[in-house]
């Protein structure tokens, strides 16, 4: 029986298929986390700092882990404030160990 599954293209299909499906997880989880909305200005946390106001998070873990999801995390970044940046001490797939502060 011959093989027709070709790995390197479906790689190729899903490095495509991947922009979008990240807008579009990222859409839905802030939707549901927003109320059903995209508008972040529904949100009662968010509107305690004013929209003008510059700040800094520290994005820590607490256990140790793999990290995996820096384009998810820079679309949510993006899609909440235009502004965002993300400085990082870590790259994907880099190993966390326990309270390590791995971006800001």
């Amino acid at each position: 029986m011959k093989n027709t599954h070709n790995s390197q293209e479906r790689l190729e299909y899903l490095k495509q298929q991947l922009p979008s499906e990240i807008t579009r997880a990222v859409a839905d989880t802030l939707r549901e986390d927003l109320g059903g909305t995209l508008d972040v200005t529904t949100d009662i946390t968010a509107s305690l700092i004013p929209a003008d106001t510059q700040n800094v998070a520290t994005i820590i873990t607490r256990e140790h882990g793999v990290f995996c999801g820096q384009m998810w995390l820079m679309k949510c970044l993006n899609s909440l404030a235009a502004k965002s940046a993300l400085n990082g001490t870590c790259k994907m797939a880099t190993r966390l160990n326990q309270t390590k502060c791995f971006a800001r």
